[in-house]
This record gives structure tokens, sequence and C-alpha cells, in this order.
């Protein structure tokens, strides 16, 4: 990715690792990872929507190269994390897309500072919490080695057609996330945090215009979950691709690029 920065905020010596792309007179476009991803995740988006508009990536605390800090293993220290990138970036307002966990927190970023957000894109995503039941295939994939990470976890994030087409490339991603590592406090905290997470009272108080995409195959959050949404959203569209699992903007990007990019060129109330 193109111009690379490291934002530091000094209140807590936080470190998260940013990337802005592209260039335009449009809005920022910020992408926003799930539980344990990386920014390499939107490759095919920055890829396309960087030729016409400046795309905005970066790593949660404790995931991918942003280090593990400590502090409440609550969405809204996310929130916070996510407002100071955005001050520091200068971007007053932006487009918004998040995956999953970062779903989940793009809703809360749209609760409490609606006047930053022009539009949603909320991806493989709930407003329900998740459950603290103990063990999970997410939560210990820190400690799994290759074969079981392959068995336990990316049937969770891609859907069976995506997998049996792509086992070597996802035998390729297996290696380089236990040869990067992540750290077990930042998996841990993301996962308190989304169990501590319920928006479902709240949903109808969000008024942007928003595009839910979610695969009809997702084993990780049952494609009942974006109907859900879409049900509690004032004004939302639901984008439901077949075949399709945990990781749309992978597994069929060519559609999801198209649905987005029609969404954000679409007009405005």
């Amino acid at each position: 990715m193109e111009n690379e920065v490291e934002m530091q905020r000094s209140a807590s010596n936080l470190t998260l690792f940013v990337s802005r792309s592209g260039s335009g007179d449009a809005l920022p476009l910020v992408f926003v990872n799930g539980l344990g991803g990386m920014q390499e995740s939107w490759f095919f988006q920055v890829r396309h929507f960087s030729e016409t508009r400046e795309v905005v990536t970066y790593d949660h605390r404790g995931n991918g190269r942003s280090p593990y800090i400590e502090g409440p293993a609550r969405l809204e220290t996310y929130l916070e994390d996510l407002l100071e990138l955005l001050d520091r970036e200068a971007i007053a307002i932006a487009d918004f897309v998040g995956i999953s966990f970062g779903g989940r927190l793009l809703q809360l970023l749209a609760l409490r500072a609606p006047e930053r957000v022009r539009r949603l894109c909320l991806v493989a995503t709930t407003a329900a919490p998740s459950q603290d039941t103990g063990t999970h295939p997410l939560r210990e994939m820190t400690s799994m080695g290759e074969d079981r990470f392959m068995d336990e976890v990316v049937p969770l994030l891609f859907g069976p057609r995506y997998v049996a087409a792509n086992q070597k490339r996802l035998r390729a991603f297996a290696r380089g996330r236990q040869r990067l590592g992540m750290d077990p406090r930042g998996i841990e905290m993301q996962w308190k945090a989304i169990c501590h997470f319920d928006m479902r009272s709240r949903l109808s108080e969000l008024s942007h215009p928003t595009l839910v995409v979610h695969g009809k195959e997702d084993a990780l959050t049952p494609f009942r979950a974006a109907e859900r949404l879409v049900d509690g959203l004032a004004d939302a569209t639901l984008v439901a691709l077949e075949e399709v699992g945990h990781s749309p903007q992978v597994e069929n990007w060519p559609a999801f690029n198209r649905a987005l990019q029609d969404f954000l060129n679409g007009p405005v109330a």
C-alpha cells in the first residue's frame, strides 16, 4: 500500500499502523478490519477504489502491524482509537466500510459521532453480542498450528465453495498468519469487546444510508443477522451474495466492489 505511516497517540503511547492510498475530490473511504484482521484483507478494494478516491486502512491495536496496548476490553476503546486516527489524519467526515468486528465498531461510530459519517457499509456483521462461552476457534487461533488453523478457522472465515477451490492459497494464508504472529492479548481484547457489545435496541437511531453485505453461507455470522440489521436500520439496503461465507470482499470481490461502488455513487438525500 502507498503512503504508509505510523500514527502515534501521545496520551497512551499507542501506535496504529495506517495506510493511505490514492487521491480524489470525493470523501475518504475508510475500511475497518475484523477480529484479528489485517489491512491486506482489503487488497481488492484498495486497488479498485484508490483509482478514484483516497482510501484509508489501519490495523487495530494488538493486530497486524499495530502493537498491543492495554485498555478496557470494550468497543468504546476501539472507537476512541478510530476517532483519534480520524483527527490526526485530518478526516472530518468519510464513508466507512467495516467487516465483522469492524462492522460492530462502525455502528457505534455512527451512534456516537454521526457527524463523522456520510455512508456506512456493514459486512458480515451483527448488532448482537457474541456469547462468551469460553473456548472458540477465533479466540484460540494464536496458538494453532497450520493444520488446526485450516480445519477450525478457515471454514469460519470462508465459504465452502471458496475453501474447496483455493486450498493452496488458504494454506499460504494459514502459514503467513503463523509466520507473522498474532498477539493473543489483542485477540482476547477484541473477543471480550464483542461479547459486551449490543446495538440491537439502538439501531433505529442510525439514520445514515447503509449498505449491508452478507454471504449466504456465512458460518460465523449467520445470514439472519444481516436481515435483522436491515429490519432495524432506518435506511438500509441488503446485498446477499450466494455461495459466499464470512469474507465477501475476498471470496467474490468483483460483486462486492460493484455493490459498494453503486452504493457510494448513489444519490444522497
